[in-house]
């Protein structure tokens, strides 16, 4: 509340000081915006060129309605655009009719600046509070084009008046009805929309009537299906923007059911649960249903009734979620009443200092060994890890790391696996101060047969599925230090009994800026029960004894 109270009399204060002052601010605004058209038409870059067609269609749409939102001035090319890349003017660079121009010459220049371009800071430069990278191409995984070149000013085209609304639908006919995952959030709200559809997940790339599919597309079987599931699939379809192929045959390719999974959302009472917010608010802005919960709820909580509990970063310790916080003194309720009426209504409890104690502790471990998937990010990361949940991973702490709210590349590091498909070759992340993991496989006594290897590979070894790169890590941002992490895993799956534990070193979920890391948290929901596919065999020793 203090927090809020503050943010209030900032906001209260502001809005004083301009009535007060409201020539002065008008004319500052207006000779700010008329500097801001000028400095477009002589100073680069001049534009950024946002193609229309790109792999994540709506990722772009939705990227461009965003920028839209914030007042900036988005045209659409009406013929193909050309330009100069770099120095070399023989190295053009084109862009077809339909495609996004933000021209840097209006009001709100340094904005459009800001949002799309990288963040570079000095070597040895002290770090600020908060983050130091947020290019939003570069987290939406939507290309755009940083352009030097002042021709591209007098390019055709015409000022977009509206929000981009891509449309979607069923095309074709056949038997079968067929979504590539495009990593799209909507391809995970459409399998969850139509909850009452048999349909398969494709576990490796195919092509079908000519069209590339890549793995984690959907496949739906009308043959498996009633004509009532099936009535909705045109509907939810056209509503989400998404285009679904209908194809007579398909070529045989290794796939598996994706059942709607049950998800709990889990927040934290002992500390703000500030980024549990920021998922929470992102699974509404999505549209996946989810149970809210809290540590104190593993304790009494059936949870059985989940398939998928994520905890996403906490302002804690594994001791503090456990244990809470001091119990000295009066209880602390969180509860609505005549004092507080606006408190309670999303979860409540009679004392926000109790953590989740053993039983809750307990409770959790037997969910994971009974078949559910665990998801952390952050420094939560280290719950299950100190908490002995999960085995042979570890955390480093290395001396000469500063990432503070970075953008980062990262690469997927085992393709077969769920979590990253549909991921491309390198995948720009938000990484801040750590956790950096640290993964031991190795399984080399000569004493051990290669039986008890097998089932310890199979048992234990964590599952690396997506890396940080092994160079040009930093993408925009402060990073020194970057060989601690180069080439470590961003990604871990983990397994522990039936079930997993996939922990992130990079925040997929932050501030709905990072949307186009929000694939691999989708991909782990959607793919629960499945996350064994294609888990890589152990490397063989030579010599080893059977």
């Amino acid at each position: 509340r203090n927090n809020t109270n503050y943010m209030q009399s900032g906001v209260l204060t502001a809005l004083n000081y301009v009535a007060d002052n409201r020539r002065e601010t008008l004319s500052n605004f207006y000779l700010k915006s008329a500097r801001s058209l000028e400095k477009g038409r002589t100073e680069a870059p001049f534009a950024w060129v946002i193609p229309k067609e790109q792999t994540r269609r709506l990722a772009t749409a939705k990227l461009v309605n965003l920028l839209l939102d914030q007042g900036l001035e988005i045209h659409e090319a009406t013929a193909d655009v050309s330009w100069s890349a770099g120095d070399d003017t023989a190295h053009v660079q084109r862009a077809g009719a339909g495609d996004f121009v933000i021209r840097m010459d209006q009001p709100y220049r340094t904005l459009a600046q800001v949002l799309l371009d990288e963040q570079n800071f000095p070597d040895g430069a002290r770090p600020p509070y908060d983050d130091t990278g947020w290019t939003l191409p570069y987290l939406h995984q939507v290309r755009a084009f940083r352009v030097a070149d002042s021709t591209i000013l007098e390019a055709p085209m015409r000022r977009v008046a509206a929000h981009v609304t891509p449309e979607g639908g069923v095309d074709g006919s056949g038997r079968y009805y067929v979504l590539a995952n495009t990593t799209d959030d909507e391809v995970a709200v459409f399998r969850f929309r139509l909850a009452a559809v048999d349909m398969d997940a494709a576990e490796q790339t195919f092509v079908a009537n000519g069209l590339e599919y890549p793995a984690g597309s959907l496949i739906i079987d009308s043959r498996a299906n009633g004509s009532g599931a099936l009535r909705e699939i045109d509907d939810v379809a056209a509503s989400l923007g998404l285009i679904v192929q209908r194809t007579a045959s398909l070529p045989e390719v290794p796939r598996h059911a994706v059942e709607v999974p049950r998800v709990g959302l889990v927040h934290t009472w002992v500390a703000t649960p500030q980024d549990a917010g920021w998922w929470h608010f992102a699974f509404d802005e999505i549209g996946i249903p989810y149970t809210y919960l809290s540590e104190q709820d593993l304790a009494t909580h059936d949870l059985s009734e989940f398939d998928v509990l994520v905890m996403p970063r906490a302002f804690a310790s594994p001791q503090q979620l456990v244990a809470g916080n001091s119990m000295v003194g009066e209880p602390v309720p969180w509860r609505s009443d005549r004092a507080y009426p606006s408190l309670g209504h999303i979860d409540e409890t009679d004392d926000v200092r109790r953590g989740m104690g053993y039983d809750g502790l307990a409770r959790l471990k037997e969910f994971i060994e009974s078949g559910g998937v665990f998801i952390t990010e952050g420094s939560t990361s280290a719950f299950p890890i100190d908490m002995a949940i999960t085995r042979r991973v570890s955390i480093d702490e290395p001396a000469n790391l500063q990432a503070r709210g970075s953008v980062v590349r990262t690469v997927p590091s085992d393709s077969l696996s769920p979590i990253v498909y549909g991921i491309a070759d390198s995948l720009g992340a938000y990484f801040s101060a750590g956790p950096v993991f640290d993964v031991d496989d190795e399984l080399d006594s000569y004493r051990d047969p290669a039986w008890y290897k097998d089932a310890v590979w199979r048992a234990e070894v964590p599952r690396t599925v997506l890396s940080f790169a092994e160079k040009d890590v930093r993408m925009s941002g402060m990073l020194s230090g970057a060989s601690a992490i180069a080439g470590k895993p961003a990604v871990l799956d983990v397994p522990v009994g039936q079930g997993h534990v996939v922990l992130f070193a990079i925040r997929p979920v932050r501030r709905w800026s990072t949307q186009g890391s929000h694939a691999l948290v989708l991909n782990t929901i959607l793919h629960w029960n499945d996350l064994r596919v294609g888990w890589p065999e152990r490397p063989g020793d030579d010599g080893e004894e059977e």
